[in-house]
């Protein structure tokens, strides 16, 4: 990652001088609860000044972009990672997505 920082182009780096859209989550909020867990368990993510979010911190950031609050954040958090039947609907069903999408492209 550091390597990416030291050589890539200084306006890829900067911040988006416009202002974002609002956005709205669609999906249920255990489906985000999913994502964010998924998110934080890969270790993708960095603060700007490179330490690694909390998951609180996370959940903030989502909870910001698509205007959701969580009361129970680590309650949701337990019911996504202990999960018997199926572990990870929502990012199967993003994978089922993608794999569609691409079968189309190819046709």
């Amino acid at each position: 990652m550091l390597e990416f920082l030291t050589t890539c182009p200084a306006h890829l780096l900067e911040k988006p001088s416009k202002t974002l859209p609002d956005f709205v989550w669609t999906a249920n909020k255990i489906d985000l609860t999913e994502t964010m867990v998924g998110i934080y368990q890969a270790d993708v993510i960095r603060l700007t000044n490179g330490k690694r979010p909390t998951f609180e911190q996370v959940a903030q950031f989502f909870g910001n972009v698509f205007g959701i609050s969580y009361d129970n954040l680590y309650t949701d958090a337990r019911k996504v990672l202990q999960r018997k039947k199926s572990q990870t609907p929502f990012l199967n069903r993003i994978i089922a997505a993608i794999k569609t999408k691409k079968m189309r492209m190819e046709a």
